[in-house]
């Protein structure tokens, strides 16, 4: 991840003015913002490739309005299999009483931090073929999407591993997502609690420098797209 691009997340995070430094080259800002499967930077026809497999995703008929009652049983019985999650169970205002009032609402301040942050992501290739708009800066099924959800769940996860889990698999339900978009949210939830719980006393900074390495590595799923490869 680039100097500028770090400097603008942190500078998010600890509430600060932000400056205005030189725009970094399109070259440079592709190379650091399209972490996906494989290694290094990739080409300009890896780039094509991966905006229209994402196009084609939001095009699949009906797909992104199936939902959770969509789930095949082969799709329950993978994401049982690889994260313990089921669509039956907690939802996340039920999760957040079980963690206890301090518990839940230092989660819920974990949350409001890595929304805060992720939208700061904003570069270009950093969400191939969803329609973003760079007007809302919304994260959603990207990098800043990736990174929210590591992020959140490496800060809950310093404080309890469990309850970090139990608190991500409940949104996962509440949200109602369709199956790839699930996946892709259990898995980075998984890599940032790993991140939370092997680094407890690790201040915010550290954690955001230890979740941005994972993303720059291209150890997060960072479209749903990847998700259905698996």
């Amino acid at each position: 991840m680039s100097e500028y691009l770090r400097n603008q997340i942190v500078q998010k995070m600890l509430g600060e003015p932000k400056q205005s430094p030189a725009r970094m080259p399109p070259a440079r800002q592709a190379a650091d913002t399209q972490p996906s499967s494989g290694s290094g930077p990739l080409g300009a026809a890896e780039v094509d490739a991966a905006n229209a497999l994402g196009a084609a995703y939001y095009q699949y008929p009906g797909y992104f309005k199936k939902g959770q009652g969509g789930l095949a049983g082969y799709q329950r019985e993978k994401l049982a299999a690889e994260f313990g999650w089921s669509p039956a169970g907690m939802g996340k205002y039920e999760a957040a009483l079980r963690a206890g009032p301090l518990n839940g609402l230092a989660a819920w301040g974990d949350s409001r931090t890595a929304s805060a942050v992720a939208p700061e992501l904003n570069v270009p290739e950093c969400a191939p073929g969803n329609g973003y708009a760079r007007a809302n800066k919304r994260p959603h099924n990207d990098c800043r999407d990736a990174f929210r959800h590591a992020y959140w769940s490496a800060l809950m996860a310093q404080r309890d591993e469990e309850d970090a889990a139990m608190l991500g698999d409940a949104y996962e339900r509440s949200s109602k997502g369709p199956y790839a978009e699930v996946y892709m949210d259990l898995y980075n939830n998984r890599v940032g609690r790993r991140i939370g719980s092997a680094n407890k006393d690790a201040s915010g900074e550290q954690i955001f420098d230890l979740v941005a390495d994972e993303l720059e590595k291209r150890r997060l799923i960072t479209s749903p797209f990847q998700a259905l490869k698996r």
